[in-house]
C-alpha cells in the first residue's frame, strides 16, 4: 500500500515562523538543529537564542515550547497519513510506516509515529533504490516514487546490467 501526503517539513517550518514571528531561515535552522517531534522529550531547561534582525532585539524559546509547535503539526500530519491507512482497508496488513523527507529526520519521529498509530517507522531513502527512475518528476516524490517503483529483483537488474557491459 502507497500513499503519498505532500505534507511536511515546510508547513513545521511556517508553524515556527509564524508562531515566533521570525524569518523563514530562522524558522528553519531552529526545527533542524533543535526541534523534537515529542515535546516530553525535549529538554525542559534547555533555552534557544534567536538572534534579532534589522534592529530587533534576540528572542529566547524553550525547547520545550518549540517542540510543541513541531509535534503539534506532525500529529496532525500523522493522524491524515493514519486516515489514509484506515480508508485503505489494510490496516492489519500494514507493518510500518515509512516516513521521506525532511519531516522524518526529526528527532523522537518514530517514537511520536508509534504513539499516535501502533505502527513501527522508518526513514526512507531513495538509495534503498538506486537505480534511475525513468520518468520526470519533482524531488519532492522522488523518494517516496524511488521506494514505491516496481523495480525488478536485484538479481535480475544486476543480471540485466552484466549483459549491457559485455
Amino acid at each position: 500500500f502507497i500513499s503519498l501526503l505532500p505534507l511536511g517539513g515546510d508547513l513545521i517550518t511556517r508553524d515556527i515562523k509564524e508562531n515566533l514571528n521570525i524569518a523563514t531561515d530562522q524558522a528553519e535552522l531552529l526545527k533542524v538543529k533543535f526541534g523534537t517531534a515529542l515535546a516530553e522529550e525535549a529538554d525542559p531547561d534547555a533555552v534557544i537564542t534567536i538572534p534579532g534582525r534589522r534592529n530587533r532585539q534576540d528572542r529566547s524559546i524553550s525547547a520545550v515550547n518549540l517542540a510543541k509547535i513541531i509535534q503539534s503539526r506532525m500529529e496532525e500530519i500523522l493522524d491524515l497519513a493514519h486516515g489514509e491507512i484506515s480508508r485503505s482497508g489494510l490496516e492489519e496488513d500494514i507493518g510500518e510506516f515509512v516516513l521521506c523527507g525532511g519531516g522524518a529526520k526529526l528527532r523522537e519521529i518514530n517514537n511520536l509515529t508509534q504513539l499516535m498509530t501502533g505502527l513501527h517507522s522508518r526513514v526512507g531513502s531513495a538509495a534503498e533504490n538506486i537505480r534511475p527512475i525513468p520518468i520526470r518528476t519533482s524531488t519532492t516524490l522522488l523518494t517516496p516514487l524511488a521506494l514505491a517503483w516496481p523495480w525488478p529483483k536485484p538479481t535480475a537488474w544486476t543480471n540485466a546490467n552484466s549483459a549491457t557491459k559485455n
